[in-house]
């Protein structure tokens, strides 16, 4: 388990780390003041829910996370997280809506459908998902054509397409391919013992947005009395 999530980490950090688009133009000292006000309201909003997981702190998170968008609508990072923060709960729907609204601002970013695809897996819509693990392959490719020697790139691919088939030899056999063309690479190794398990992918939309061991974490900080007074609140 402790693998997965850090391939989880992993694969969220590479893709935070993605080639960005050549056409993105300078900000403005007014833009630049803009994203400089939600990126402090997304912190405080991403603070509060990994200390409580959103236990009885839920529609402070949303709120300030749609503060962070409604300041600078073209801070795609507050849409992600708070799709991220609703999956948390559950709320698949909502989470697929903020994203595809995302989507619109940095229809470049590969983690927009990916992440869509994933939310719509954990649903059961495998046909729906199918079609934005396409788009996200399609994106790597455009990416590609920029960026030949992006090794992010490549490795996402190989994951998405075992993903979109739900086969993990594809992935392994694209990985293995990869580790020959970059034989000094120090992620691809990981992915390739993690992706020798038959479950992986089940394994990884299961958790994906499963933050239940913050949760749980949280409420063990609580002295009993806490405790009692949280369970009153809920239950009211």
């Amino acid at each position: 388990m402790r693998t997965l999530y850090f391939l989880i980490s992993l694969a969220i950090l590479l893709s935070a780390c993605q080639p960005a688009s050549r056409k993105t133009g300078v900000m403005t000292h007014e833009d630049s003041l803009r994203r400089a006000q939600a990126i402090e309201i997304k912190i405080r909003a991403v603070n509060t829910f990994y200390h409580t997981g959103g236990i009885d702190s839920l529609d402070f998170i949303l709120e300030q996370l749609d503060k962070a968008i409604q300041t600078d609508t073209t801070f795609t990072e507050a849409y992600k997280y708070k799709a991220m923060v609703l999956a948390s709960e559950k709320n698949f729907d909502a989470a697929i809506e903020v994203l595809k609204i995302g989507h619109r601002q940095q229809i470049s970013d590969i983690q927009f459908p990916e992440f869509i695809a994933f939310f719509y897996q954990k649903k059961g819509d495998t046909i729906t998902a199918k079609k934005y693990y396409k788009e996200t392959i399609r994106i790597c490719d455009e990416q590609l054509k920029l960026y030949p020697d992006s090794t992010f790139l490549d490795i996402e691919k190989a994951i998405l397409f075992g993903l979109m088939y739900n086969s993990t030899d594809s992935t392994l056999n694209k990985l293995q391919k990869l580790q020959k063309k970059y034989p000094n690479h120090t992620f691809i190794p990981l992915f390739i013992d993690a992706y020798r398990n038959k479950n992986a992918f089940n394994e990884l939309i299961n958790n994906v947005a499963d933050y239940n061991f913050i949760k749980e974490e949280y409420l063990k900080s609580l002295t009993p009395e806490q405790q009692e007074l949280l369970r009153k609140k809920r239950d009211s």
